[in-house]
């Protein structure tokens, strides 16, 4: 069953980003969202969440009140504060109006995902920086229910049914990715991008390019980049050329800066990823921009990771035949 999720955040272009990224992933769905806190509550009637992602900076009533009414509303509910701040009495606060955890805008956006997910099951993400700050999350209305994890499910299944079919699976599922074309040549993935992932450029870097696979679709490309402050830094509307996508930048304040993208090729294929880049002050050399150009792909069979994954494939059929043909303990 698929995580009924809620967004709450007075950006559109935050809510948006948040929308199409959870939209992505198969155990949730996004089924509301909401602006100010008034809308919230009204939202949460309608379509009664699990997860409520709450921004604490809201336009007249601010998160704090909107998770209170929230929890009035819906004692069972699971919410999960989103903020661009974390500053000790804003946890304590978020704490004493019954959040269950507290992430940051600056964060992978993995980060959020793994966070939904954990309060869903009943437990309390944390940023890094709020743990820092505060190593246990009480719970005054007590965990939720623990869901039983898929993979006790499947540790029953194979204890039960001796493996026997397994075995033959795992044989075909291996000899599929051996002979599956490169994960980076199927479609328009990600080559490519400058800044790459993890780069630091300084505050003189006026564009961002990504450079896909394939041709893009143009005018589907969706692109958010956000500084430390969780400021939006775009300065004006992004540029398709084939394959290559250039995003005019300004930056105006130094630390981490997150880049949300999502992009159609096109044959339709729908491409969505993140990466990040450090931005330090001006005395830094400017970085210079130019497409990054991916190096040719030898396929997957020229790839050690493939090679890895094939062995411990085969390790793993023979394991679970050799267990499907040993005799039954008394």
């Amino acid at each position: 069953m698929r995580t009924r999720v809620m967004l709450v955040d007075d950006h559109r272009m935050v809510r948006d980003a948040v929308v199409v990224l959870v939209s992505h992933e198969p155990d949730l769905v996004v089924v509301g969202v909401a602006g100010d806190a008034r809308s919230a509550v009204r939202e949460a009637r309608t379509t009664r969440p699990e997860v409520v992602v709450m921004d604490l900076d809201l336009a007249g009533t601010d998160g704090l009140a909107a998770t209170r009414s929230l929890l009035a509303l819906d004692p069972t509910l699971r919410v999960l504060v989103l903020s661009a701040s974390c500053t000790p009495s804003l946890i304590d606060a978020a704490v004493d109006a019954g959040a269950c955890g507290y992430l940051v805008k600056g964060d992978r956006a993995q980060h959020l995902l793994d966070g939904i997910r954990l309060a869903a099951a009943g437990g309390h993400p944390m940023a890094r920086q709020v743990a820092t700050v505060r190593t246990t999350w009480p719970d005054p209305a007590g965990p939720a229910a623990p869901r039983t994890p898929p993979s006790a499910r499947w540790s029953w299944w194979f204890r039960r049914r001796r493996t026997w079919c397994t075995a033959p699976a795992l044989l075909v599922v291996l000899a599929l990715l051996l002979t599956a074309p490169s994960p980076a040549l199927a479609h328009s993935d990600l080559v490519g991008s400058t800044p790459r992932d993890g780069d630091t450029v300084s505050l003189r870097t006026d564009r961002l390019v990504l450079v896909f696979g394939d041709d893009l679709l143009p005018g589907s490309e969706q692109v958010v980049v956000r500084g430390a402050a969780g400021e939006d830094v775009v300065a004006g509307t992004p540029s398709v050329t084939g394959g290559t996508l250039e995003v005019p930048l300004d930056l105006s304040a130094p630390g981490p800066h997150l880049v949300t993208y999502r992009v159609l090729s096109g044959d339709g294929h729908a491409v969505v990823g993140e990466l990040s880049f450090d931005v330090v002050g001006t005395g830094a050399p400017a970085v210079a921009v130019t497409p990054a150009v991916a190096e040719a792909s030898g396929g997957p069979l020229g790839s050690p990771i493939w090679w890895l994954a094939g062995a411990v494939g085969a390790v793993g059929a023979v394991a679970l035949l050799r267990r499907g043909l040993a005799p039954p303990r008394r």
